[in-house]
């Protein structure tokens, strides 16, 4: 009699999966797509920060470069308005400082005149300078001579003149005194030397 043994083993078999279990894992398999997606956005949102920095930095750069390009003939403008502005007023200056004299003689009356009664006589002054001197005489007081009829006479380009006058007429203080030529304007004044007039009389 032949004897064999029967496994007692039974065939495997598998339990279906409780609803905990499903629940967890489909909790675990969200929890990772969720960190993903952040994941995802975090590195997005990194990007595009990166991409705005450098954008705003290169737009920057840009915007400058234009703008000292554009800048820079502006500034070679006014460079030159200012240099022309300085040598308008330089040369202005100079042309005035040119043009604005002061008085210089160009005949100084002599040291001495002599002269008689009745023939008179003259004292020249002139002077040139800009603006135009005004030429005066002085007595030896330093006072402003003035005309006085058929004696002195102030003539119109400045000369000093004593027209012949009668032994009578003689006054030491017009024909026997000093005298001196004054030119000025409004840069400036000049005196010549004293004139010492003397006038002969006849008797």
């Amino acid at each position: 009699m032949i004897t064999g043994e029967v496994s007692s083993s039974s065939p495997t078999t598998h339990r279906p999966a409780s609803m905990g279990q499903i629940s967890r894992r489909q909790s675990d398999s969200n929890f990772d797509e969720s960190d993903a997606i952040d994941s995802y956005h975090v590195e997005q949102e990194e990007v595009e920060a990166i991409e705005k920095s450098t954008s705003g930095s290169m737009n920057h750069m840009v915007t400058k470069m234009l703008s000292n390009f554009a800048n820079t003939p502006r500034l070679l403008i006014l460079s030159s308005w200012f240099l022309l502005a300085v040598c308008a007023a330089t040369t202005v200056r100079a042309n005035n400082l040119h043009d604005n004299q002061g008085p210089r003689f160009m005949i100084e009356p002599t040291h001495r005149l002599e002269f008689m009664n009745r023939a008179g006589s003259r004292l020249d002054c002139t002077a040139n300078g800009n603006p135009t001197p005004n030429v005066e005489w002085l007595d030896q007081e330093n006072n402003l001579v003035t005309t006085i009829p058929k004696v002195r006479h102030i003539l119109a380009n400045g000369s000093l003149y004593f027209p012949p006058f009668e032994a009578e007429a003689f006054r030491q203080d017009v024909h026997w005194t000093n005298y001196k030529c004054i030119a000025s304007n409004s840069v400036g004044s000049i005196v010549s030397a004293d004139v010492n007039v003397k006038a002969g009389k006849y008797i």
